[in-house]
């Protein structure tokens, strides 16, 4: 069974002074597994950003366990203000809460052009190596995008597609590596809460049928 798709697709810009905790939560109904995340970013300065997080999950089978603590920082080094693209780096380490899991280090591009006042589209770029205990040899790539339409001021929706993170080797077979696709709504509550929900849909035999996610933003 594929594991619980927690991640985003995320944006390259960065925003000097940011303060935001996030919550994630992730539901697939097969086998009855949900994931929970928190994180903490920080805007340190205008092109680089900082950020922490943890994650648990549970099954059928197990009890409610840690599974990792990520570090990450991101820095964009092009923006243009109204229309255009924006990029940015990201490298990341994750670190096992147990001795007989790997690390994961991952190197990031994520690219946004703003098509017009209304319309935007993000893409990322991924990479990943495991090292350490029970670490599989090869790398492990993927790719993020998503097309976004503003509804209103407060209301955005989104189509976003989630490809790869299997082992190199395997990323070129369609159904041995996991393709999610699924639509996402944005809520901007007030000036400093955002909500978002969406659904994915597994269209590949190694992914989940259906995966159900919810996350809540405070920025201060």
């Amino acid at each position: 069974m594929s594991a619980q798709n927690m991640g985003m697709v995320f944006s390259p810009v960065v925003d000097r002074g940011l303060n935001s905790i996030e919550y994630r939560y992730g539901y697939q109904p097969e086998g009855n597994s949900y994931a929970q995340r928190l994180q903490y970013q920080y805007g340190l300065t205008d092109s680089l950003l900082l950020k922490g997080l943890i994650q648990a999950n549970r099954n059928e089978q197990s009890k409610f366990n840690f599974q990792y603590v990520r570090l990450e920082a991101m820095w964009q080094f092009f923006e243009e203000d109204v229309e255009g693209w924006a990029s940015a780096m990201r490298f990341s380490l994750q670190i096992p809460e147990d001795d007989v899991s790997a690390y994961r280090a991952g190197v990031a591009w994520s690219g946004l052009y703003n098509i017009d006042e209304n319309w935007q589209f993000r893409l990322n770029a991924l990479i990943k190596k495991e090292f350490g205990a029970n670490q599989q040899s090869g790398l492990f790539p993927g790719v993020r995008t998503q097309i976004r339409r503003k509804i209103s001021p407060r209301i955005d929706l989104s189509l976003d597609y989630f490809g790869g993170h299997n082992n190199i080797t395997l990323f070129r077979n369609f159904d041995s590596s996991q393709h999610q696709i699924g639509p996402l709504v944005e809520l901007k509550i007030n000036d400093h809460w955002k909500v978002d929900s969406g659904v994915l849909f597994g269209v590949s035999s190694a992914s989940a049928d259906v995966s159900f996610r919810f996350n809540l933003a405070w920025s201060f």
